[in-house]
């Protein structure tokens, strides 16, 4: 195998050679293979190190964890075929899978730690996966993807998490507004409800309240767009309390009290939308963080005479990092 690795391998670099420096579409192709090689290469390493010659030697363990670890660190990019990525996930899964059955079967010394791996490794791919056909627009493919963690046994409460996080996001993806049709608005519809269901039928127990802050944002965005205002606003409430720093329920909320504002203009809510936002702004990310200060200084332009707005950025904008102000 080590020589056909290294044929194929020359053989690549050799293609590639011959391709212009200017590095284009026709390059992928040559990339996607020498991934795949090494993809080879590794998971002949995972299947040696686990041979029963080799199980004394405590490199061997060592070896598989990092081609592990170096799996679930490479992952695809929004803008990867994913058709060929499809490819590698399933690769992978065939060599988790041998894993978990291999510390199976030493006990359940082992199968409390090392097998524990591999399932937690099937999840994230599985998860990432579906992750990225939910960016590609593929909803429908994202689904059947995350439907298949239910094949797994004893996944953990993260990977439950970010399976329910993906499924509940791929309806959130549908936005209703615009020149619709009504059966493209009744469908869109029937997708918030089954978004909700979704976290409705969610046993949120053994999640963190990190996480029960962030199903309960998602759960008011969609009470929102359903059009039960009140329930939505003591969800968003509810999500705060569980965790005051999770932003991205901060967001929603905020991003509901603006909808308000526009709509009635009760300057009490776009101060309330400001503070949301800004609280939000706290904890996220960069770019999440430019996206709502935009917000923020939009609803300025609606300020009013005693300066609500600009009263609230003024009192409530510590915490931000200054160059997130900056265009």
């Amino acid at each position: 195998l080590e020589r056909l690795v290294e044929t194929c391998g020359n053989q690549v670099i050799k293609e590639w050679r011959r391709l212009p420096g200017i590095v284009s579409q026709i390059h992928v192709q040559y990339l996607q293979a020498a991934q795949m090689i090494m993809e080879l290469q590794e998971a002949a390493q995972i299947n040696q190190g686990l041979q029963p010659a080799n199980l004394t030697r405590t490199s061997s363990v060592h070896d598989m964890k990092a081609i592990v670890k170096t799996w679930k660190n490479r992952l695809p990019m929004i803008s990867d075929d994913l058709s060929h990525w499809s490819d590698i996930f399933t690769w992978r899964q065939h060599h988790y899978k041998f894993i978990i059955d291999h510390y199976e079967s030493q006990g359940p010394m082992d199968s409390n730690t090392n097998s524990m791996l591999g399932v937690h490794a099937t999840a994230q791919s599985i998860i990432h996966f579906g992750k990225i056909a939910r960016k590609h627009g593929l909803v429908g493919v994202s689904l059947d993807t995350l439907s298949r963690i239910h094949s797994i046994a004893s996944v953990p409460v993260v990977d439950c998490f970010q399976k329910v996080r993906q499924q509940v996001k791929c309806y959130m993806n549908m936005t209703v507004g615009g020149s619709l049709q009504k059966n493209e608005f009744n469908e869109i519809l029937k997708r918030r409800r089954q978004g909700l269901e979704v976290i409705e039928v969610t046993n949120l127990k053994f999640f963190s309240k990190e996480m029960m802050a962030e199903l309960y944002g998602m759960k008011g965005y969609f009470l929102q767009h359903l059009n039960r205002s009140e329930e939505s606003n003591k969800v968003f409430s509810a999500a705060i309390q569980l965790h005051d720093t999770c932003y991205m329920a901060w967001a929603w909320w905020g991003e509901y009290l603006e909808a308000l504002f526009t709509r009635e203009r009760n300057m009490d809510h776009g101060e309330s939308a400001v503070i949301c936002y800004l609280h939000s702004c706290r904890s996220a990310v960069e770019g999440h963080t430019r996206k709502y200060l935009a917000k923020a200084i939009w609803l300025l332009t609606y300020d009013d005479e005693n300066l609500s707005i600009a009263t609230a950025i003024d009192k409530y904008h510590l915490g931000i990092q200054a160059i997130h102000w900056l265009p």
